[in-house]
């Protein structure tokens, strides 16, 4: 490529022009050192522009994606950390978005975050060509390997590129938060109910005749149906049916009431832990260090905040008052993307009457910190009326004690227990409850309503 000398993105420095079979002039040096070194400057920044939109365009259907398939933390760093996954974890989703009732525009936004991003990878991969011509002006262009073609660079194409990818991530950031909200108001959509249009018939609801069950479903009270589709889809899992029941009273048995040692860590919370898939994405050894660094202040917390509430249940205490032991409990855990499941975990297996328990697979992702849980179980639990509380808690005492041999045991946290599956029950309706269609545009603009 003759009359082009070539550079790498990180050492852009183009020559100055040279006379003809002569050596330079220095005029002519100082005065294209000028135009030059403005436009590389502006080219440099529009590069960097470009990689920090789409950075944040691959977190936004990151978060989007993760949002709609209740991810666990470490899923997050997984698909943000390899090349291209975001995009391609998203796209998975869109067809049960548009059957789901959100018609073309979660396609259009994966065809726009697909067009912006691989413009994107153009910048980024390509080899820059730079000359100075005769009169002190730079024509920079770039040569894509893959590809084979060479490209003009332009600083105020770079500028336009970073601002459409900027604005493509706060669409799909939107879309994420109009869902959140949405799913909040009108419970959580299960995706994986939705049948793929590549491989079935579109989305109907089919009529059942009425066999009796069905009309006895119907009389019941929303609270109720929540309650029985909760247990449902509780007993297609591989959890006991007896709803932990027996555990409990295993828990109480080996409870330190704050004496927390090395041997119990390793001997039982360690296990336990493990075991309901709360330290997943965290070494052992690790966990073990930061437990070990945190015990005593544990113990203290734990006579705080733990110790006077031990025969209460959650409707008789305040966050205030419990607060501080699962906030340090968390520090057990750090993660990258907020979330509760740990902190709920290790307090539940302790206090399992004051300290409800997250688990994503039935509940999802929709509280970013415990005391958001914490205040949700309280408010669904207040705002029962006292008849239906009491239907709850009879109805959840029948469904335990139906296996042989069971009573409920005293340590059973009835209150926590309920509130954890009517909410699983919104997500997991028995019947298949389909919305009406509405546009993914409609959708944000009715995230308030």
């Amino acid at each position: 490529m003759a009359g082009f000398v070539q550079y790498r993105l990180n050492c852009w420095s183009p020559l100055p022009a040279r006379a003809e079979n002569g050596p330079v002039d220095e005029d002519t040096e100082h005065a294209a050192e000028e135009p030059a070194g403005h436009m590389m400057e502006q080219l440099v920044s529009g590069v960097g522009q470009v990689c920090i939109s789409a950075s944040a365009l691959e977190w936004a259907l990151t978060y989007l994606t993760g949002m709609i398939a209740y991810w666990e933390d470490p899923e997050y760093a997984r698909v943000l950390g390899r090349p291209g996954q975001p995009l391609r974890e998203y796209k998975k989703l869109v067809p049960r978005l548009e059957a789901f009732g959100l018609g073309p525009d979660p396609g259009q936004l994966a065809a726009d975050a697909e067009r912006l991003l691989g413009q994107r990878h153009r910048v980024v991969h390509s080899v820059m060509l730079a000359e100075i011509r005769a009169d002190n002006r730079g024509l920079y262009e770039a040569w894509h390997a893959k590809t084979d073609t060479t490209w003009p660079v332009v600083p105020e194409d770079l500028s336009a590129l970073a601002s459409d990818l900027a604005l493509c991530a706060a669409e799909a950031t939107a879309f994420a938060e109009a869902w959140q909200a949405r799913s909040e108001r009108d419970g959580w959509p299960d995706l994986s109910a939705v049948p793929d249009p590549a491989s079935a018939s579109p989305l109907v609801a089919a009529a059942k005749p009425d066999d009796g069950v069905t009309s006895r479903v119907r009389t019941r009270t929303p609270e109720m149906q929540e309650l029985a589709d909760g247990v449902a889809f509780w007993r297609t899992t591989t959890w006991p049916h007896d709803f932990h029941n027996a555990c409990y009273q295993k828990w109480a048995r080996e409870n330190p009431h704050g004496n927390f040692t090395p041997d119990w860590w390793q001997d039982f919370q360690l296990p336990r832990l493990h075991a309901w898939i709360a330290t997943r994405g965290s070494r052992h050894a690790d966990l073990t260090a930061r437990f070990n660094e945190r015990a005593i202040a544990l113990s203290a917390a734990w006579q705080e905040a733990c110790a006077p509430f031990e025969d209460n249940d959650i409707s008789a205490v305040t966050w205030e008052q419990v607060s501080a032991f699962p906030e340090l409990v968390a520090e057990i855990k750090p993660t990258k993307v907020m979330s509760p499941v740990f902190t709920s975990k290790f307090c539940h297996f302790l206090l399992p009457k004051v300290f409800p328990v997250v688990d994503r697979q039935g509940l999802g992702n929709k509280w970013p910190t415990y005391e958001d849980y914490f205040r949700f179980v309280q408010h669904e639990w207040e705002s029962a009326d006292p008849a239906t509380r009491e239907e709850l808690v009879a109805e959840l005492t029948r469904l335990i004690i139906e296996a042989p041999g069971q009573a409920v045991s005293a340590e059973f946290p009835m209150i926590n227990k309920i509130t954890e599956l009517r909410p699983i029950g919104q997500r997991h309706r028995s019947a298949g409850v389909l919305t009406a269609p509405v546009g993914c545009r409609d959708f944000l603009l009715s995230a308030d309503d």
